[in-house]
């Protein structure tokens, strides 16, 4: 019953063969078993038996650096204990495949079993979870902190209602060139409106019409630098209109800097505090009415020590009550109210009441 073979060096036993066929190496040291000449080493086992790689739990298996290990058929990874398979690779002819008995985890992250095939998220190649997909199969599209965007967010352009670029309804373009342009189209007329970013300018399409405010909005207000100093607004127009306008109230309005000749056509109406400037030109080429409203006064006061003139050359006159004469006259008085006279002199102070001259000689006076 004693052991087929024993070996030893120097009185020690390096290996052993048991009458059962075990051959055991004895010792502290490694042991290798190695070929000559960089030959393989085949261990193989005859008919059904197995290889059996007994490790136990302080135990590795090591192939060595650069080293291959060939497998001729399958090899079966066995529960120490139960002898149950815990995971085989086998060969399906090309490549090796690796079957998984329990739960297979990649860095600690454990797969999970998925019935259908619906969109799944993985981890290194583990499904960890699914959901379901869009009816239509697979987005462009994905939600991320409660926002919706294009898997290519940084270069595509979004256009609606056509697949064209130019006959759509609503288009962003310029999203690759960090210039956007957001325009809005209508189809039944060409009418829409741009904005864009580059520039930051709003307007209408093909010459159309922009339209600002309507039957729903409320008050406009227009406010550059939110109305402090240097703030400026500007309106480059041949013409304007102000439909409908009434009022056009400017408490803060100290000067109007115009063109030589400014025009107005229709009545202007001036309430309270001075117009200044040289000259006053009144009709635009026509007659002209200075007057009131609502039978007020009108009231003509030079300042200061400054005279009221009333001037006519060679062929014009000075009119009062008058709105024409056959005869000129430098000075017309025609009116009459009543019975009264036709012209009273009032004068408050002690000088004479009336002085007439001729090329500066005095001709008449009335004390």
């Amino acid at each position: 019953g004693g052991d087929i073979l024993t070996a030893s060096a120097s009185g020690t036993t390096r290996l052993f063969v048991t009458s059962a066929g075990t051959l055991t190496f004895s010792g502290a040291i490694a042991t290798d078993i190695t070929t000559d000449t960089n030959n393989p080493l085949n261990i193989g086992a005859n008919g059904t038996g197995n290889i059996v790689l007994g490790l136990d739990s302080d135990t590795v298996l090591d192939t060595g650096t650069g080293s291959n290990v060939i497998l001729a058929t399958d090899l079966n990874f066995l529960d120490a204990e139960s002898g149950n398979l815990l995971a085989e690779i086998t060969d399906n002819g090309t490549n090796g495949v690796l079957n998984v008995t329990g739960r297979y985890d990649i860095n600690g992250t454990a797969g999970v079993t998925v019935a259908t095939a619906s969109c799944i998220t993985s981890t290194l190649g583990i499904v960890t979870g699914s959901a379901a997909c869009p009816a239509s199969g697979s987005s462009n599209w994905d939600v991320i902190s409660g926002a919706i965007t294009p898997k290519l967010t940084s270069t595509l352009d979004l256009i609606l209602g056509s697949t064209a670029t130019a006959s759509a309804e609503f288009a962003v373009t310029g999203i690759n060139d960090s210039a956007p342009v957001a325009t809005l189209s209508a189809t039944t007329n060409g009418n829409g409106i741009s904005l864009t970013g580059s520039n930051a300018t709003i307007q209408s399409l093909r010459n159309n019409t922009l339209n600002i405010g309507g039957g729903t909005t409320g008050n406009i207000i227009l406010a550059p630098l939110n109305g402090a100093a240097g703030s400026l607004l500007t309106v480059n127009a041949v013409n304007q209109t102000w439909s409908g306008t009434t009022t056009l109230t400017a408490s803060s309005l100290t000067n109007i800097t115009s063109a030589a000749t400014l025009a107005f056509s229709g009545d202007i109406t001036i309430t309270g505090n001075d117009i200044t400037n040289t000259t006053l030109n009144l009709g635009n080429g026509g007659a002209a009415t200075l007057g009131t409203v609502s039978d007020d006064d009108l009231t003509i006061t030079p300042n200061g020590t400054g005279n009221l003139v009333l001037t006519g050359d060679f062929d014009s006159g000075v009119l009062i009550g008058a709105t024409g004469a056959t005869t000129e006259f430098p000075l017309l008085v025609r009116s009459g109210i009543g019975s009264n006279a036709a012209l009273a002199i009032d004068n408050l102070n002690g000088g004479d009441i009336l002085t007439a001259s001729a090329s500066g000689t005095t001709r008449l006076f009335v004390t």
